[in-house]
């Protein structure tokens, strides 16, 4: 299991800026999460995973960074 934590959306106040997500299998590279509620236009926030190593919580949790990447 691996944990990837969201950087940015496409919007101010976006829920998805900041998201925990759990990954089962390969670390992707880049995953897209659908429109949120109050994104009037529907648009997919696109994420890829930032360069470097990953951080480590206080809980001892290793997690990746992604980064909104618009298109």
């Amino acid at each position: 299991m691996t944990w990837g934590r969201t950087v940015g959306a496409t919007a101010p106040g976006d829920p998805r800026d900041g998201e925990l997500h759990q990954f089962l299998g390969p670390l992707p590279t880049a995953f897209d999460l659908e429109p949120w509620d109050d994104d009037t236009d529907g648009t997919d926030a696109h994420y890829v995973r930032e360069d470097g190593p990953p951080s480590i919580e206080d809980d001892g949790r290793t997690v990746w960074r992604y980064i909104y990447s618009p298109d």
